[in-house]
């Protein structure tokens, strides 16, 4: 099993358009913290964070993890993105206590 802060900054590729996406900036996950719900992927990012394009993969699209880079099927990119955006980031649970979040992101 591999840590959430393993996957930080792991590149991207969609193996379908022999493309690479960029890097994951954050790991969305569902409301119940136990399983991972998509990955947020920077691409043109400077050093100190700022600028780039932002877009979101759900987990489903996921072909494999490597040590290096993870693959993605870009067919499958499109579904389920929607919900994506109301889902809490890793970054947001670490540290909190989990029904605090899970009401925050109710409202």
């Amino acid at each position: 099993m591999i840590k959430g802060s393993q996957l930080m900054g792991r590149a991207v590729i969609d193996m379908e358009a022999a493309e690479r996406l960029g890097k994951i900036k954050e790991i969305i996950v569902q409301r119940d913290g136990e399983r991972v719900a998509g990955f947020v992927v920077v691409h043109g990012e400077t050093i100190v964070g700022t600028g780039g394009t932002r877009q979101m993969i759900p987990a489903s699209a996921v072909y494999s993890t490597g040590p290096d880079a993870m693959t993605v099927r870009g067919s499958a990119m499109k579904q389920g993105l929607a919900e994506l955006e109301n889902l809490p980031r890793m970054s947001d649970i670490i540290g909190h206590r989990w029904s605090r979040v899970v009401d925050d992101c109710s409202a």
